[in-house]
């Protein structure tokens, strides 16, 4: 039943990470879509300015023939010329806008990156967790039937042969210390680290992570607390 929890919550921590992949996603479409609307606000002021600068010309080709309009048309061409600046300065804003929203697009596809390359190593973890469970399963089974194999010949010859029952003993003494933790050489081991694959008891791997000695005794790879992964032999 332990295992089946555990094998749930990989495949909860599989799922959160999925469901945070599609909240990047969503959000990576939503900026895609508000960067659409920018660069169509920004075409349309494009084509304003356009008709206002034409007009501005207009108005400076009729100056001859509108003398008695002059000062108003002086006061018209400066509103237009301050309208022009403000359609420009909108421009100006819409364009760094647009800047920071690149910059942000970016950053949500390097997230989207690292959700799936976390989903990818949870996956991984998983796979690697059932295949060592698998095979220290199949130790055991076997260290087992050797030790039952054993015991029963060391019964039938009992008082007959010392040389087998020593055997057996040697036998018995190689299986235990592969079940047992090879750093306290005391307790059997029970847990794995997913980052090397070396086991060994739930008293040796706390003490290293709460002195923050987190590297394997084996082979001296560093590990968190998450990289901690209970076996099972059932």
């Amino acid at each position: 039943k332990l295992k089946v929890f555990d094998l749930l919550a990989l495949e909860d921590k599989i799922l959160k990470v999925t469901t945070e992949k599609a909240k990047a996603d969503n959000k990576y479409f939503q900026v895609m879509k508000a960067k659409e609307t920018q660069e169509a606000e920004c075409k349309t002021m494009s084509r304003n300015m356009a008709r206002q600068t034409a007009l501005i010309e207009r108005f400076s080709q009729s100056q001859a023939q509108m003398n008695g309009q002059l000062v108003s048309a002086d006061k018209q061409a400066v509103a237009q010329k301050q309208m022009i600046q403000q359609l420009m300065d909108r421009l100006e804003d819409a364009t760094r806008e647009i800047h920071a929203r690149d910059i942000r697009l970016g950053a949500e596809r390097a997230r989207v990156v690292e959700l799936e390359k976390q989903r990818n190593q949870a996956d991984a973890a998983a796979i690697e967790a059932r295949a060592t469970a698998g095979k220290a399963k199949e130790e055991v089974k076997k260290a087992q039937d050797e030790a039952k194999q054993a015991s029963l010949v060391s019964t039938s010859t009992k008082g007959t042969s010392s040389t087998r029952e020593l055997e057996f003993q040697k036998e018995n003494a190689k299986v235990m210390a592969i079940l047992r933790c090879s750093t306290c050489v005391k307790n059997f081991r029970s847990h794995t680290l997913l980052k090397c694959m070396h086991t060994f008891c739930k008293d040796c791997i706390d003490a290293r992570v709460t002195t923050r000695q987190r590297k394997c005794p084996a082979c001296n790879i560093p590990f968190a607390a998450q990289d901690v992964q209970q076996i099972y032999f059932q």
